[in-house]
């Protein structure tokens, strides 16, 4: 009972997102890793503790273009990309 007191009086503080949350976002691949991905995005961004750093937002677009997930052309990239600037 206690426990549970404890996890819904927790607040979150401001969270890096990694690269992978990002890329699975965009991913219509794996609708599972797609939805947990994009609920965690809203739950940080709703609350403004998502950070984001250069380098995740690098990897992303290296990784939008590759295709090492989902591939896409440079400009659609770089639109996803600054969206989050």
């Amino acid at each position: 009972m206690a426990a549970n007191r404890r996890a819904s009086s927790c607040k979150t503080g401001p969270a890096f997102v990694d690269t992978n949350v990002l890329v699975y976002r965009h991913d219509t691949s794996d609708v599972a890793k797609q939805t947990l991905a994009d609920a965690w995005h809203r739950f940080l961004w709703r609350r403004r503790q998502g950070r984001l750093s250069v380098q995740v937002l690098q990897e992303l677009y290296a990784t939008l273009k590759q295709g090492s997930g989902p591939s896409l052309d440079p400009a659609a990239a770089r639109d996803i990309v600054a969206n989050y600037l």
